[in-house]
């Protein structure tokens, strides 16, 4: 490497002065069309090793991956600036014959032979001034644009205020129907308001889902609806968006402590939920015997807190006894088969908890293609169809959610980071669910819950 006094310097000089004028030139255009100006896009032959630390600072290599932010580029700019203008201070430096005669006096001190000046031709008159207003000319014309554009530009409020009317929504499948039904009210509250969705289903698969988000992202949505699939898919999610810098709504399933800052998180109290449903499923055992338990995907969301509330209630109730428990990952085919084993390996079971309605109808049929008539099967959700297997005692009670109205929710919550108005937005927002039973299932709308389509899917 090349010390600073080196007679190259020429050579730096001319590769400094045409990234000075490339930036300028492409940040001057960058700000009049509105854009987002980093640093890797005004410049991009710009190296480290060409400006050091401010390179790194002013964004070279930390460029947003899904292009402009939201609020506009004037942000971006004032990071710029000051790595444009080191690279004037650089060609001074380069430039300085203070900086020539004192490399010269080291050398002399050093004890080592001094160097020998090679003749240059000499300059003509303001052939400097010039080269120098070839640097500052851009640079003061990309300072003008700035100004300007500070007159108009939005700064954007907390989590948002980008105007973008496209909000992205990344599901975890459209199969189950809470989903099918939160996506619905998301589409009908979007249109009252609007805006534009861009719908994308990971078909339970979380590595689908992680690319899904990121291809959302780079389309510039000026929000980010987020049901995860997992844990994997929602800190991956949740990361990337918080890079992007695109508020983040989190429903249903919430990432846990760690993974990132999310604008909200709207979804059932799922431990209240398990909680009140056990302790009606005991009840309507007597207060004693043999159960099983048929969880969610493991580590979700919803399977830990419906766990937790299931074991509240266990704990005030000594007398029931978990005999079994399995994995169903809120399938009924799943919870069907391991039913039927469940049954054959203990046959005095009573009851069967499944974390999901879909999970509660396929033991319950499990149970009645075993001849169990008797058995209690329950589950989460409120689904039309286990409004049916109530009215039909197929299944005995369900803890009705009402995901269309979380997704109306979670889409005037977007809207409202998106317009500046984050602040207004609690951080978590819980919705209650209603107990059903053959008591009440017939005065109940299952539309309420499931939105006006419901009862299409009964």
């Amino acid at each position: 490497m090349q010390p600073r006094g080196h007679d190259h310097h020429g050579a730096d000089d001319a590769r400094l002065l045409r990234l000075a004028q490339q930036a300028g030139h492409a940040g001057l255009g960058q700000v009049q069309a509105g854009g987002d100006l980093r640093l890797a896009q005004a410049a991009h032959v710009v190296e480290p090793r060409d400006l050091g630390d401010e390179a790194q600072l002013a964004g070279v290599h930390g460029g947003n991956p899904r292009g402009p932010s939201p609020g506009g580029g004037v942000d971006s700019v004032l990071r710029a600036l000051p790595c444009l203008l080191r690279i004037v201070i650089r060609l001074v430096n380069i430039h300085s014959p203070f900086r020539r005669r004192s490399a010269e006096g080291r050398r002399c001190r050093s004890g080592a032979a001094p160097r020998r000046r090679r003749r240059r031709p000499v300059a003509r008159p303001g052939a400097r001034k010039r080269k120098a207003l070839v640097v500052l000319a851009p640079l003061a014309a990309l300072a003008v644009a700035t100004l300007s554009a500070c007159g108009g530009a939005s700064t954007g409020a907390e989590g948002g205020g980008s105007g973008n009317k496209t909000i992205g929504v990344s599901v975890a499948d459209q199969k189950s129907l809470f989903y099918v039904a939160a996506v619905q009210g998301m589409q009908a509250e979007a249109e009252a308001k609007g805006y534009e969705l861009k719908v994308t289903s990971a078909n339970n698969n979380s590595t689908q889902q992680v690319s899904q988000v990121n291809d959302l992202l780079t389309q510039n949505v000026g929000a980010l609806i987020f049901i995860s699939q997992d844990s994997t898919a929602a800190s991956a999610g949740v990361r990337a968006a918080n890079q992007a810098d695109v508020p983040l709504i989190a429903v249903d399933q919430k990432p846990e402590s760690g993974d990132g800052e999310l604008a909200t998180y709207i979804a059932t109290d799922s431990v209240k939920a398990a909680k009140q449903l056990c302790e009606w499923m005991f009840q309507q055992m007597g207060g004693s015997g043999d159960i099983a338990i048929l969880h969610g995907v493991l580590g979700s969301t919803a399977e830990i807190q419906r766990t937790q509330g299931c074991q509240e209630a266990l704990k005030e109730n000594p007398n029931i006894k978990v005999v079994a428990e399995q994995t169903a990952n809120w399938d009924e085919t799943q919870a069907f088969q391991a039913t039927q084993n469940i049954l054959t390996a203990n046959p005095d079971l009573k009851a069967v908890f499944g974390e999901s309605d879909a999970m509660g109808l396929g033991a319950a049929k499990a149970a009645r293609q075993a001849g169990r008539t008797d058995l209690i099967s329950v589950g989460i959700d409120g689904f039309p169809t286990m409004f049916d297997g109530i009215s039909q005692g197929l299944t005995q009670a369900t803890m009705a959610q009402q995901p269309y109205k979380m997704g109306q929710i979670a889409v005037d919550n977007a809207i409202a980071y998106i317009e500046g108005q984050g602040d207004s937005v609690p951080k978590e927002q819980y919705q209650d669910t209603v107990l059903i039973t053959k008591d009440n299932v017939a005065s109940e709308d299952v539309t309420t819950f499931y939105g006006p389509d419901a009862k299409t899917q009964q």
